[in-house]
């Protein structure tokens, strides 16, 4: 199965920039470093939201599971 709503997917500059790949965020640090590792920077944020997107367009999803702030997709296991 493939993620519903693939249109409607919207991937946030803040999200991105200033969290995942703020090194200075008290929880997205170690995130940012961990795609630091990959060569993702924050001053190129838009490279690693294309990189999610294609992500979301190409993997297949094993199993859903329900959370209070909706639904959660999982990739496997």
């Amino acid at each position: 199965m493939k993620l519903p709503n693939l249109e409607r997917l919207i991937i946030e500059q803040e999200k991105v920039a200033d969290y995942l790949l703020n090194p200075t965020h008290r929880y997205g640090a170690s995130k940012a470093r961990f795609f630091g590792e990959f060569g993702f920077q924050r001053e190129n944020w838009e490279t690693l939201a294309e990189a999610l997107r294609e992500h979301a367009r190409t993997s297949e999803i094993a199993r859903t599971i329900e959370t209070g702030f909706g639904p959660r997709f999982c990739r496997g296991r």
